[in-house]
Protein backbone atom coordinates (compact mmCIF):
# COMPACT_ATOMS: atom_id res chain seq x y z
CA UNK A 1 0.00 0.00 0.00
CA UNK A 2 1.34 3.43 -0.96
CA UNK A 3 2.02 6.21 1.50
CA UNK A 4 0.83 9.71 0.86
CA UNK A 5 3.54 12.30 1.60
CA UNK A 6 2.06 15.40 -0.06
CA UNK A 7 0.27 17.95 2.07
CA UNK A 8 -3.42 18.20 1.22
CA UNK A 9 -4.11 21.30 3.28
CA UNK A 10 -2.70 23.60 0.62
CA UNK A 11 -2.50 23.44 -3.16
CA UNK A 12 -0.12 25.62 -5.18
CA UNK A 13 -2.05 28.25 -7.10
CA UNK A 14 1.00 28.96 -9.23
CA UNK A 15 1.26 25.32 -10.35
CA UNK A 16 -2.13 23.84 -11.30
CA UNK A 17 -0.55 20.74 -12.89
CA UNK A 18 1.22 19.88 -9.64
CA UNK A 19 -1.93 20.56 -7.61
CA UNK A 20 -4.02 18.28 -9.80
CA UNK A 21 -1.34 15.61 -9.54
CA UNK A 22 -1.51 15.84 -5.73
CA UNK A 23 -5.32 15.46 -5.87
CA UNK A 24 -5.03 12.44 -8.18
CA UNK A 25 -2.43 10.82 -5.92
CA UNK A 26 -4.59 11.45 -2.86
CA UNK A 27 -7.65 9.87 -4.47
CA UNK A 28 -5.58 6.89 -5.63
CA UNK A 29 -4.14 6.53 -2.10
CA UNK A 30 -7.59 6.65 -0.48
CA UNK A 31 -8.91 4.04 -2.95
CA UNK A 32 -6.03 1.74 -2.01
CA UNK A 33 -6.77 2.22 1.69
CA UNK A 34 -10.46 1.52 1.13
CA UNK A 35 -9.73 -1.66 -0.84
CA UNK A 36 -7.26 -2.79 1.84
CA UNK A 37 -9.82 -2.19 4.59
CA UNK A 38 -12.51 -4.06 2.68
CA UNK A 39 -10.20 -7.06 2.07
CA UNK A 40 -9.25 -7.18 5.74
CA UNK A 41 -12.86 -6.89 6.86
CA UNK A 42 -13.86 -9.80 4.61
CA UNK A 43 -10.99 -11.94 5.98
CA UNK A 44 -11.89 -11.15 9.59
CA UNK A 45 -15.60 -11.89 9.08
CA UNK A 46 -15.05 -15.23 7.35
CA UNK A 47 -12.15 -16.43 9.53
CA UNK A 48 -13.49 -15.44 12.93
CA UNK A 49 -17.19 -15.97 12.43
CA UNK A 50 -17.95 -12.39 13.44
CA UNK A 51 -21.57 -11.59 14.25
CA UNK A 52 -23.71 -9.51 11.96
CA UNK A 53 -23.75 -6.75 14.60
CA UNK A 54 -19.96 -6.52 14.42
CA UNK A 55 -20.13 -6.46 10.64
CA UNK A 56 -22.69 -3.66 10.89
CA UNK A 57 -20.36 -1.64 13.14
CA UNK A 58 -17.52 -2.13 10.67
CA UNK A 59 -19.73 -1.11 7.76
CA UNK A 60 -20.78 2.02 9.67
CA UNK A 61 -17.13 2.87 10.32
CA UNK A 62 -16.39 2.37 6.63
CA UNK A 63 -19.32 4.59 5.74
CA UNK A 64 -17.95 7.36 7.96
CA UNK A 65 -14.51 6.97 6.36
CA UNK A 66 -16.06 7.24 2.91
CA UNK A 67 -18.05 10.30 3.96
CA UNK A 68 -14.85 11.93 5.20
CA UNK A 69 -13.15 11.05 1.93
CA UNK A 70 -16.06 12.56 -0.03
CA UNK A 71 -15.83 15.73 2.03
CA UNK A 72 -12.10 15.98 1.35
CA UNK A 73 -12.62 15.39 -2.37
CA UNK A 74 -15.35 18.07 -2.44
CA UNK A 75 -13.05 20.52 -0.69
CA UNK A 76 -10.23 19.75 -3.11
CA UNK A 77 -12.62 20.12 -6.02
CA UNK A 78 -13.41 23.62 -4.81
CA UNK A 79 -9.71 24.44 -4.57
CA UNK A 80 -9.08 23.08 -8.07
CA UNK A 81 -11.96 25.17 -9.41
CA UNK A 82 -10.51 28.21 -7.67
CA UNK A 83 -7.08 27.52 -9.20
CA UNK A 84 -8.67 27.14 -12.63
CA UNK A 85 -10.40 30.50 -12.21
CA UNK A 86 -7.16 32.15 -11.14
CA UNK A 87 -5.34 30.67 -14.14
CA UNK A 88 -8.05 32.04 -16.47
CA UNK A 89 -7.70 35.46 -14.84
CA UNK A 90 -3.91 35.36 -15.26
CA UNK A 91 -4.28 34.44 -18.93
CA UNK A 92 -6.61 37.38 -19.43
CA UNK A 93 -4.17 39.71 -17.68
CA UNK A 94 -1.29 38.40 -19.82
CA UNK A 95 -3.34 39.10 -22.96
CA UNK A 96 -3.99 42.63 -21.73
CA UNK A 97 -0.27 43.20 -21.03
CA UNK A 98 0.62 41.88 -24.49
CA UNK A 99 -1.81 44.38 -26.06
CA UNK A 100 -0.27 47.19 -24.01
CA UNK A 101 3.22 46.14 -25.13
CA UNK A 102 2.11 46.17 -28.77
CA UNK A 103 0.63 49.65 -28.28
CA UNK A 104 3.87 50.90 -26.66
CA UNK A 105 5.93 49.44 -29.51
CA UNK A 106 3.73 51.27 -32.00
CA UNK A 107 4.16 54.52 -30.04
CA UNK A 108 7.94 54.02 -29.91
CA UNK A 109 8.03 53.45 -33.66
CA UNK A 110 6.06 56.69 -34.17
CA UNK A 111 8.45 58.58 -31.89
CA UNK A 112 11.45 57.15 -33.77
CA UNK A 113 9.92 58.28 -37.08
CA UNK A 114 9.38 61.78 -35.66
CA UNK A 115 12.99 61.90 -34.42
CA UNK A 116 14.27 60.81 -37.84
CA UNK A 117 12.12 63.45 -39.52
CA UNK A 118 13.44 66.12 -37.13
CA UNK A 119 17.02 64.97 -37.75
CA UNK A 120 16.47 65.31 -41.51
CA UNK A 121 15.00 68.82 -41.08
CA UNK A 122 17.84 69.93 -38.78
CA UNK A 123 20.40 68.56 -41.25
CA UNK A 124 18.64 70.35 -44.12
CA UNK A 125 18.58 73.60 -42.12
CA UNK A 126 22.27 73.26 -41.22
CA UNK A 127 23.14 72.64 -44.88
CA UNK A 128 21.03 75.59 -46.00
CA UNK A 129 22.68 77.78 -43.40
CA UNK A 130 26.18 76.61 -44.43
CA UNK A 131 25.50 77.24 -48.12
CA UNK A 132 24.19 80.76 -47.44
CA UNK A 133 27.24 81.60 -45.31
CA UNK A 134 29.72 80.46 -47.93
Amino acid sequence: MATFPESMDRLDVQNPASSLSIVENYIRYMCERTEFAMRNMTKIVSAAGVSSAEVYVLVQAMSQTLAALQSTVNQLNGQVNSISGQVATLRSEISSVQLQIASLESSINGINESISSLDRRVTALEQAETSTEG
